[in-house]
C-alpha cells in the first residue's frame, strides 16, 4: 500500500491569492525583528550570558516584583528554563523569595548584589534603546508602536481562526 501524504501547504500557489509586494514587505519586516533578536542575542555573548538569562534580567529589572509563573506567561520561556536561570541568580545570592498573598507564589526579590549585577548589564541595554529611540524620534517611536500593536492584533485574530492554541 502506498501511505504517500499530499500536504494542502505543498500545492498551494500563495503567490496567487497575495500581493507580491505585501509578502515582500512581510519579509522584509521578518528580516529586521531577526535582525533585531539577533542584536540582544550577540549582546548577550558580549556579558557572557544566555540571552535567556539577559532576558530574565530585563524583566527583573523593569517588571518587578514578578514571580517565575509571571515570566513564563508573559515571555512563552520555558518553565525549566526559567527555573534554573531564576536558582542560578539565587545561588550567586542576586535574589531571593519572598511569598505573594496567596502564600502560594513566591515573589522574586531582587538582592542588593543583584541590583548591582543586573544594573551593569541592563542598563547598557536600556541605555542603547534610550539612544535608538532618541535618534528616531518620539513621534515616529509612538507611530511604529502603534503600528505593530496593530499588526499584532490581526495576527493574532488570523492565529485564532487558524485554530492556534491559546497561550491560557
Amino acid at each position: 500500500m502506498d501511505y504517500t501524504i499530499i500536504s494542502p501547504i505543498q500545492d498551494y500557489d500563495w503567490r496567487s491569492e497575495f500581493k507580491v509586494e505585501f509578502i515582500d514587505k512581510q519579509n522584509e519586516l521578518n528580516n529586521y525583528f531577526s535582525k533585531i533578536n539577533i542584536l540582544y542575542r550577540r549582546l548577550s555573548r558580549k556579558y557572557k550570558i544566555s540571552y535567556n538569562e539577559m532576558v530574565i534580567l530585563y524583566i527583573l529589572k523593569k517588571s518587578t516584583p514578578c514571580t517565575q509563573k509571571d515570566i513564563c506567561i508573559n515571555w512563552e520561556l520555558p518553565k525549566q528554563t526559567v527555573n534554573t536561570i531564576i536558582k542560578n541568580l539565587e545561588k550567586k545570592q542576586y535574589l531571593f523569595f519572598d511569598f505573594a498573598d496567596n502564600q502560594k507564589e513566591k515573589i522574586i526579590t531582587l538582592s542588593s548584589e543583584g541590583e548591582e549585577y543586573i544594573s551593569n548589564i541592563i542598563n547598557d541595554i536600556i541605555r542603547m534603546e534610550s539612544i535608538a529611540y532618541e535618534k528616531i524620534g518620539e513621534d515616529k517611536c509612538s507611530l511604529v508602536l502603534e503600528i505593530i500593536r496593530e499588526f499584532y492584533t490581526y495576527l493574532e485574530e488570523e492565529f485564532e481562526n487558524l485554530g492556534g492554541e491559546n497561550n491560557e
